[in-house]
């Protein structure tokens, strides 16, 4: 019975691969046998394929689409320079609490015997919690009635406690001048003015990319809306819940996350799967190749995060078949790059944030 079913799988495969070549269908998933009969000295079989659909180009040029023209500001560089700045902070002691202090406590519930450490921040909302501590010195205790805001997470949430609390330590947090001296320290900068200028190109250039990429986004959406057809439900099912093994396994999610997860993703996966299947048609139509320089790129790029030289990945991704589908993609790309291209870019300037005077 074992062998019979593995013969039947395997004629089916060939069946269905013949089938594929000579229609030109892409077949999703395995092919199921629905019927047989006898005819003579024939064995007729009926085949059941889903199959990705062929998809009869509407429109994919002439788009209206919007590009933003990023700019950056100079609250925008403040409050990066900022940024650096917290990351080399340093906490200095102290001898009396005031807004702003990082505290280290013991808080014992009135009642209890064992007390439980804490690390605070003298926030204008922890104020109303902790307020009784301002003026306390290093080693007080004081007794204090503690209302917990219901907006707090966690088990006290909304709770008035009586409890005792012990400062253990008082530290203010000292940030570093934004000077010469300390652009130095970030890197190889001799001024400040230096820093500051290529914290701005930094930020251009993300903002750049972000606009380039919603532009991308936006052409796809269009190019959907306009040429409208319908997946195979098990094509979204399968991919979505690729995905969620993937997030499971690279711990994004946990295992119980894993249906919520494949449920929420199938409306982003089909509006992927559409894109790619008209920007193959397109690619297919307009004669588009993937340029050789482009995959090349692309594979440098793949080497030097994974450190190992490109001619070695070169020839393992050309053994493995994975080239293959670097070569797809930028194919795919390049057709994308096509409806840009041929459709009116409109470009807005970014509106900058108003500055303090």
């Amino acid at each position: 019975e074992d062998v019979k079913s593995e013969v039947t799988e395997s004629i089916l495969e060939e069946s269905a691969k013949d089938i594929s070549e000579r229609e030109e269908l892409k077949i999703i998933g395995q092919a199921k046998l629905t019927d047989t009969r006898e005819e003579e000295s024939e064995t007729i079989c009926t085949l059941e394929v889903e199959v990705i659909p062929k998809v009869e180009l509407k429109k994919y040029t002439g788009f209206n689409l919007k590009r933003v023209v990023p700019s950056v500001s100079g609250e925008e560089i403040e409050a990066a320079l900022n940024s650096l700045q917290e990351q080399q902070a340093e906490f200095v002691p102290k001898e009396t609490v005031e807004k702003g202090d990082y505290l280290l406590i013991d808080y014992t519930v009135e009642g209890e015997k064992k007390p439980t450490e804490y690390n605070l921040v003298m926030t204008e909302k922890l104020l109303d919690t902790f307020g009784g501590l301002l003026g306390a010195h290093p080693g007080e205790t004081r007794k204090l009635e503690v209302h917990f805001p219901e907006e707090l997470q966690g088990e006290k949430k909304g709770k008035t406690e009586q409890a005792e609390i012990t400062v253990k330590e008082i530290k203010r947090k000292v940030l570093p001048k934004a000077n010469d001296e300390f652009a130095a320290t970030i890197g190889n900068y001799k001024t400040i003015k230096e820093l500051k200028e290529k914290i701005r190109e930094s930020i251009q250039k993300e903002k750049e990319e972000s606009s380039a990429r919603r532009l991308r986004e936006d052409a796809v959406a269009a190019l959907i809306e306009a040429n409208p057809f319908e997946l195979p439900p098990s094509l979204i099912e399968a991919e979505a819940e690729k995905r969620a093994e993937t997030m499971v396994k690279s711990g994004y999610i946990k295992e119980e996350q894993k249906e919520l997860f494949q449920e929420q993703s199938k409306e982003h996966i089909a509006s992927r799967l559409k894109g790619d299947i008209l920007l193959a048609r397109i690619a297919e139509k307009e004669k588009i190749e993937p340029p050789e320089d482009r995959v090349e790129e692309r594979v440098n790029q793949l080497a030097k995060s994974y450190k190992i030289e490109p001619n070695k990945l070169f020839a393992e991704l050309s053994k493995t078949g994975e080239l293959e589908r670097i070569e797809e993609d930028v194919k795919l790309e390049e057709a994308l790059n096509f409806v840009i291209e041929n459709s009116n870019v409109e470009e807005i300037t970014e509106e900058k944030p108003k500055e303090e005077k």
